[in-house]
């Protein structure tokens, strides 16, 4: 039931103006009171409505959402205008038992709050005008599983490519584009030419010669200029299966763990049909551990870094540690540094399918196969022009760590102090490859001296 004050307020109807609007909040701000730093279209700083408007108040309220299995689980909204609160609480459950859809997440609320009910958040205005968010009037609701992009290229939204991986299948558009067109991945109106699907999934049509990995890096700093809010982020192949329940999973995972960076999940290895193949796959988590504890492991003990790095991170997480570094393995390299952010946890289900096309050369370990394995590796993710710090990996990724920890303004004293024992520890427990790496380069060296 809403109070008098609210019910007479939203019995108005919706306004259609600002000057109608300001009927309901009296807040009359004028762009002088924010501050655009340069060029920038939006601001970070607040809103004087807990001081300008008397009686604004801001609610959360209790609301369904998506959990593991798209079981409903209990959740709390993040802060709107409290009269606002008390209306959407009803509404929203009424809107999921008509739609039967059940949202997995509400992502944010109001912007630029200084008062009490909420955390600050911005942006709340930007240079054309107020932001709805601004007035506890918006929510938003699982933006990060959105189906294209906001920019529009000749009037059309120009989608994302990679939010559905398997669009970069050649012949895949062909048989499903009218399904997923349906789904709202790709607008309804949208014809992709197969030579474009092709320029995207591959870096030479003629040779069909796979995209560098380079472009791992570009994925992430897309969906971030896309959304510059995303909280979580995921790398994808087009080849893989992930189980229908992995996103909800995963989510929950992160939102009941506050600690972790990461979670995955157990991997099922299948073969180039999707047959399950007898591959034992390491299991790693280290979620319950100090700081301390979790470097010494991540150095000494970490493994199945391949399946960990198509996990789902925290955002912040990533930027922290850089984005996929230039370097070989550069998954071990970057789950390294995010360690110091967070801990690594491991779902014990198995919702992911992992397609290995050879499983020998899949194998990161001490093998006669080593060197071939560091040859694909500088093949795949240089083409050819691999720096000399490919032929060394390891004295690298321990170097790279101790570097970034301390002359990298981010970290403190201690965390300086954890990184530099951490790439000393990863020194020590893969000294083994140390040397077969010199021992090869070293032989390459004079392989090509000789006369």
């Amino acid at each position: 039931t809403l109070d008098k004050d609210c019910a007479a307020k939203i019995s108005a109807g919706t306004p259609g103006t600002y000057r109608e609007m300001a009927k309901l909040i009296p807040y009359y701000p004028e762009k002088k009171d924010f501050d655009f730093k340069g060029s920038r279209r939006t601001t970070s700083s607040p809103t004087a409505l807990h001081t300008e408007v008397p009686g604004f108040e801001v609610a959360k309220f209790p609301y369904t959402a998506r959990g593991p299995g798209d079981r409903p689980k209990n959740a709390q909204s993040k802060g709107i205008w409290s009269c606002l609160a008390q209306k959407l609480e009803i509404s929203w459950r009424h809107a999921c038992d008509v739609s039967g859809y059940v949202p997995f997440k509400i992502t944010s609320g109001i912007r630029g709050w200084k008062g009490k009910g909420e955390k600050f958040a911005s942006p709340a205005a930007y240079k054309t005008g107020l932001s709805n968010h601004a007035l506890g009037l918006s929510l938003d609701v699982d933006p990060f599983i959105a189906g294209y992009s906001r920019k529009k290229t000749n009037r059309r939204q120009k989608p994302i490519y990679s939010i559905w991986t398997g669009a970069w299948t050649p012949g895949f558009i062909d048989k499903y584009l009218k399904e997923l067109q349906s789904l709202g991945v790709f607008p309804p109106d949208t014809v992709f030419p197969v030579d474009n699907l092709l320029t995207n999934a591959y870096e030479s049509v003629e040779n069909k010669t796979r995209r560098l990995s380079k472009n791992w890096k570009k994925a992430f700093t897309t969906a971030l200029n896309l959304y510059p809010k995303m909280q979580y982020f995921a790398w994808a192949s087009d080849h893989d299966i992930w189980d229908k329940n992995w996103l909800s999973k995963h989510l929950d995972a992160l939102d009941t763990n506050s600690n972790a960076s990461l979670a995955y999940p157990i991997t099922i290895p299948i073969d180039e049909n999707g047959e399950k193949i007898s591959i034992s796959l390491p299991k790693y988590e280290n979620i319950h551990m100090t700081k301390y504890n979790r470097m010494v492991s991540v150095s000494t003990q970490m493994k199945g870094v391949g399946n960990m790095i198509y996990g789902l991170f925290r955002t912040q997480s990533i930027l922290k540690a850089g984005i996929h570094p230039y370097c070989i393995m550069p998954d071990r390299s970057m789950l390294l540094e995010i360690a110091l952010n967070g801990s690594f946890l491991q779902i014990k289900e198995p919702l992911w399918r992992r397609r290995y096309f050879n499983t020998n050369d899949s194998q990161e370990n001490l093998s006669i196969n080593y060197q071939d394995f560091l040859v694909r590796q500088r093949s795949t993710y240089f083409n050819g022009k691999a720096p000399i710090h490919t032929y060394f990996p390891t004295a690298w990724h321990a170097l790279r760590i101790i570097l970034r920890t301390l002359f990298n303004p981010k970290y403190g004293l201690h965390d300086s102090l954890l990184g530099t024992i951490g790439g000393l520890l990863l020194l020590k427990r893969r000294r083994r490859e140390l040397q077969k790496e010199i021992s090869y380069t070293l032989g390459m060296i004079i392989d090509k001296l000789k006369p």
